[in-house]
């Protein structure tokens, strides 16, 4: 174990922020897998809201730095592209 008090903090602030992130990443998945199983469902109202709050996520985790803002784009676009051929249908 660490015997500075500034390490001490250091490790209190990154545990922290791992769980911050972490409960960030899982709540994005988790809207994301709703999209896409609200779509296989043909709920498209209700995809389309999941999309709206997935959406609303990725750009709050790219402003954090969370994730790379491509790496957002690109999630946002293949979900979008799969409701799109949804309601094609």
């Amino acid at each position: 174990m660490a015997n500075s008090d500034q390490v001490r903090k250091r490790i209190r602030q990154a545990t922290k922020a791992y769980e911050r992130n972490k409960q960030a990443m899982t709540t994005i998945r988790t809207f994301k897998k709703k999209t896409l199983q609200s779509l296989l469902d043909n709920k498209i109202e209700e995809a389309s809201s999941n999309f709206k709050k997935f959406t609303s996520l990725t750009g709050k985790a790219v402003s954090k730095k969370l994730i790379h803002k491509n790496t957002a784009a690109r999630w946002v676009s293949r979900v979008n592209s799969q409701i799109k051929k949804a309601v094609k249908k």
